[in-house]
């Protein structure tokens, strides 16, 4: 589907008509080298900086004939049909600063920079802990990597023993042993769900097993 402003396919841009489409495929140029390059970074490739110059490039020669993107009606017809422009908009940063004349009345000067990706990795790879400083920061990070409670992991993590770690948990509310199945579960996923049978299952073993007291 060819866009509408195809129909009235040049715009006056730095005093000149120029092509839409010749500025629509140099701004698409842009977009794709910052897609490239945040992929770069998140992956940790060998590639990043080469990737950063040509950007540089990419963008100081878009810059020089057609002038920013913020704040440029003539390129309006790109963010009117593209909606994910905020990818390459943000590749300036906009400062805006208000001030007042002798008169009182309002002036705003205006000034656009390049943002730190031109010249400064933005992005990291998500690295996955080794370790954790106490058995809380554990319970976190098995949430977040494990999607549950794991006590081999958090053992792993902290260099404690098992059954020190499940005390601390339960002493500190932070996870329930589930009197049905045995098993240590996060206070999240134990006091969700069906609560009001696991309150009746609760009481029922607590009078066996004083250990579930604390679930009640």
């Amino acid at each position: 589907v060819r866009p509408d402003w195809v129909k009235d396919n040049t715009t006056n841009v730095n005093g000149k008509r120029v092509n839409k489409e010749t500025v629509a495929k140099q701004y698409l140029q842009i977009k794709n080298t910052v897609a490239k390059l945040n992929e770069a970074e998140r992956q940790d490739k060998e590639n990043i900086e080469e990737l950063r110059q040509k950007l540089n490039r990419e963008y100081d020669s878009f810059n020089r004939e057609y002038s920013y993107f913020n704040r440029n009606a003539k390129l309006r017809f790109l963010t009117d049909t593209d909606l994910e422009y905020h990818t390459v908009f943000a590749l300036e940063v906009v400062d805006k600063k208000t001030t007042f004349d002798d008169n009182g009345r309002k002036q705003e000067d205006i000034t656009i920079s390049k943002a730190d990706i031109f010249k400064q990795r933005i992005i990291y790879p998500v690295t996955e802990p080794t370790k954790a400083d106490n058995i809380t920061d554990a319970l976190n990070i098995s949430l977040s990597y494990r999607g549950i409670l794991d006590l081999d992991y958090i053992a792993g993590l902290t260099g404690l023993p098992k059954d020190k770690i499940q005390d601390e948990l339960i002493e500190n509310d932070l996870a329930y042993l589930n009197p049905v199945s045995g098993l240590l579960e996060d206070n999240e996923e134990y006091l969700s769900g069906y609560v009001r049978t696991k309150y009746n299952l609760a009481v029922e073993a607590a009078k066996q097993h004083p250990e579930f007291e604390r679930n009640v």
